[in-house]
């Protein structure tokens, strides 16, 4: 499958993202985020924790990097190797070791990204 780039959405909750794009004939299968989860806020230290459904809403089986994206410089921090069916969906969970925040706290984005689609939730280390 070929990575591309679309517009994302940006949510500061739980809940349900939106998707801005369309699927093309070169791209058959075509993976959506369409839930993301947190246990923001953790404390100096802890795992973050980011659980994530991602939905093949193409017409083939593909494979793609599902990766979680850290901070305002941002850095891929996790992973996971993921082959959907058309129509099938998983979740999956990414993983963060939170640093020390200045001054006891820090907001931060973080990013799931399937190389077609992206959603971003602020999260929070608080000492």
């Amino acid at each position: 499958m070929r990575r591309r780039t679309v517009l994302t959405s940006v949510g500061t909750g739980l809940g349900v993202a939106g998707y801005v794009g369309a699927a093309s004939a070169q791209d058959p299968a075509l993976f959506e985020v369409s839930n993301v989860w947190t246990n923001s806020p953790v404390g100096p230290g802890e795992i973050l924790e980011v659980d994530a459904t991602i939905e093949n809403v193409g017409d083939e089986t593909g494979t793609t990097d599902v990766e979680l994206v850290v901070g305002y410089d941002p850095q891929i921090e996790d992973s996971v190797l993921l082959t959907l069916g058309p129509g099938d969906r998983e979740t999956i969970t990414l993983e963060f070791r939170a640093g020390d925040p200045a001054d006891g706290y820090e907001e931060f984005p973080v990013r799931v990204d399937t190389g077609a689609h992206t959603v971003t939730e602020m999260v929070a280390v608080i000492d």
